[in-house]
């Protein structure tokens, strides 16, 4: 009897231990692959003395990395798997200001081998089952403006790297930087090499693409931010924006997400964004509406993804909080001419284009017409915030009965002024290879963002820039101009005779920028 009153007696002692250490024991408010498991992002108050915040690293076993960027918030190195705990211990000290993870970005993948026409986003006629006009006016850009840009714009690529001799994107890189784990400043992964060229691959030159800023003084910053793999850290990518907007980028151009609501994130976002620098960044490809960051904070201008049809993309993002959209499904752009991790197995060539879908596509469209308006006027961050936002297309998508984002699909033509008319002609894409898999990315984590109060944008000036003029490009071949107009303008290409303005005959003049190679 007294045996077995001692085993129940251990049986109710084991259950209080048990029931005690699951109460305490520390649990993990992020999933371990969300952040990087030895590493924590601390910043003490200004007033801390060097010899206070030595004591407190020992005494909690935390070595300095680095400093980040000019946030004033440290890396710190500690032991593997204790991130809760140690950041913890830190915000237990009065003395400082916050300490959080270092959360994890990545460039996800989204397969893509069904191909339209190239570069249906400049000039959609119809081509392969796209609605006719559901694109930017690029092409209404170049041949119906007196435009001229004569101002130099830098966009920052914060991606995977660029590749460093390609034929359509070398002549325009003004400078280079490593931040991530590669050892290289090169384009190992290929995610990096397509959004720049979707952002400013060289124009004229009979090779290859037209980049969305597609103008000689609209240059490139390769800040390599994600590795080969095409990952990378919230400390890489801040000390990439605290870089290119030192380095005097006007645009910075972020193809990639992750779901923490992070401090030192928003720290060197609202840094660049207070220097006046445009900021631009896709919502991944989760097709749902949750934050992504660094989409998410108000000084970003949140970038969705259309179809050829201006349909919302099946798989991009969405939500009240998603400024504008551009097209992002079989985007075809530059990749890498040498090996990289998308190529790997799909049976590329190293003739450097290919098709790729995203969000992260999306991105550098809008990039490249923010680097356009400032280049042509000159334009404050807030006057291309506005220009953009009352420039773009009533397209918005339909998530359950409401708009899908804030502003519209973005125009090109329209944002950079005069009377954009729409071009009838199809064009004839150059030969292609047999379609392969395109593998573009743009993470899509559900992220859960703790509170933060987001400041007010900056406030726009009062002066209204004057446009420059040049001369116009030459008109494409064989032209019939049709007035843009969407009441009169019927989707299904049956055209009201009224409004036709006039037919252009100019047989056998090449169209500029629009010969292609394959890949």
């Amino acid at each position: 009897m007294i045996n077995k009153l001692k085993k129940i007696i251990l049986l109710v002692v084991l259950f209080i231990v048990a029931i005690f250490f699951s109460k305490t024991t520390p649990v993990n408010s992020q999933s371990p692959e969300k952040y990087v498991p030895d590493q924590i992002i601390v910043k003490f108050k200004a007033t801390t003395d060097k010899n206070e915040q030595s004591k407190l690293h020992t005494e909690i076993g935390g070595v300095v990395q680095n400093e980040i960027g000019k946030s004033g918030a440290l890396l710190v190195k500690i032991a593997s798997g204790r991130v809760d705990e140690k950041i913890k211990a830190y915000k237990n000290n009065s003395q400082i200001l916050y300490a959080e993870p270092n959360f994890i970005v990545k460039a996800l993948e989204v397969p893509n081998d069904t191909y339209f026409g190239n570069q249906w986003y400049h000039n959609n006629t119809g081509q392969s089952g796209g609605a006719a006009d559901a694109d930017i006016d690029l092409v209404e850009a170049w041949q119906n403006n007196n435009l001229s840009f004569p101002n130099s714009v830098k966009i920052a690529i914060l991606d995977t790297g660029i590749d460093q001799d390609h034929e359509d994107l070398a002549a325009k890189i003004d400078l280079n930087s490593n931040f991530s784990s590669s050892n290289t400043v090169d384009d190992r992964h290929g995610h990096g090499t397509h959004t720049a060229g979707i952002a400013a691959a060289i124009t004229n030159n009979s090779k290859g693409i037209v980049g969305t800023g597609y103008a000689n003084t609209i240059r490139l910053f390769n800040g390599k931010v994600l590795d080969d793999e095409g990952v990378g850290y919230y400390t890489s990518v801040a000390d990439g924006i605290y870089w290119a907007t030192d380095n005097g980028a006007k645009v910075i151009s972020m193809s990639f997400g992750g779901e923490g609501n992070s401090f030192i994130l928003k720290d060197a976002i609202d840094y660049a964004a207070g220097r006046g620098v445009v900021l631009v960044a896709a919502i991944g490809n989760n097709n749902n509406d949750s934050f992504i960051y660094p989409a998410a904070y108000n000084n970003v201008i949140s970038v969705a993804a259309t179809t050829n049809t201006d349909a919302k993309a099946s798989f991009s993002g969405y939500g009240s909080w998603v400024k504008v959209a551009a097209p992002g499904e079989n985007i075809f752009s530059t990749f890498p001419n040498h090996d990289f991790r998308l190529g790997r197995g799909r049976g590329r060539s190293s003739n450097s284009y290919g098709y790729g879908s995203g969000t992260s596509m999306s991105t550098p469209i809008v990039s490249g017409l923010a680097a356009l308006i400032i280049s042509r006027e000159n334009a404050t961050r807030q006057e291309v915030w506005d220009k953009i936002k009352s420039s773009s297309d009533p397209v918005f998508g339909n998530c359950g009965g409401v708009s899908c984002w804030q502003w519209g699909r973005v125009n090109v033509c329209n944002a950079l002024g005069g009377a954009c008319t729409y071009d009838l002609i199809r064009p004839t894409p150059s030969p292609i290879e047999e379609p392969v898999p395109t593998p573009i990315l743009t993470p899509l984590p559900k992220p859960t963002p703790s509170p933060m109060k987001e400041p007010a944008p900056i406030p726009p000036p009062t002066k209204e820039p004057v446009p420059k003029p040049l001369p116009i490009l030459p008109p494409n071949p064989e032209k019939i101009i049709i007035k843009k107009n969407s009441s009169l303008f019927i989707r299904d290409e049956q055209y009201i005779s009224s409004n036709v303005l006039s037919v252009t005959e100019n047989i056998n003049q090449e169209e500029p920028g629009f010969i292609f190679s394959s890949y």
